[in-house]
C-alpha cells in the first residue's frame, strides 16, 4: 500500500509541475499502471528487516536468514526489496550514503 500511495503522490506532483513547466516533459504524465501478475514486488522498511552479525539478513516473522556475505556498504539501510524475476527472486538492499566532495 505504501508503494501505491507513493506512486499516486508522485503522479500528482509531476502533474502539478507539468502544468507549470510543460517544456520539461515529453508528454503529459499518465496515471500509474499496475501489472496483473500473481507475484508482486515486496518492500520492507529498515525497521522490518534486520542485519544480524553483519552478514545475515533476517526477514520479519520468520527465523530464516539470508546470507548476504560481506557487502562493505557504508550508510543507512533504507529498504529491502524482493523482486520476482524469471522464476526466481532478487533481493535488493537500498542504502543512503553521504556524498563525498
Amino acid at each position: 500500500m505504501k508503494t501505491v500511495f507513493q506512486n499516486w503522490k508522485s503522479f500528482y506532483a509531476s502533474l502539478k509541475d507539468y502544468k507549470l513547466h510543460p517544456e520539461k516533459y515529453k508528454a503529459r504524465p499518465r496515471i500509474p499502471n499496475y501489472c496483473r501478475s500473481l507475484e508482486k514486488e515486496v518492500l520492507f522498511t529498515n525497521q522490518d528487516c534486520v542485519i544480524k552479525a553483519s552478514k545475515y539478513l533476517k526477514f520479519p516473522k520468520t527465523k530464516d536468514r539470508l546470507n548476504i556475505g560481506k557487502l562493505g556498504v557504508s550508510g543507512k539501510r533504507m529498504q529491502v526489496r524482493v523482486i520476482p524475476k524469471y522464476g526466481r527472486y532478487v533481493v535488493e538492499l537500498v542504502f543512503r550514503r553521504e556524498e563525498v566532495n
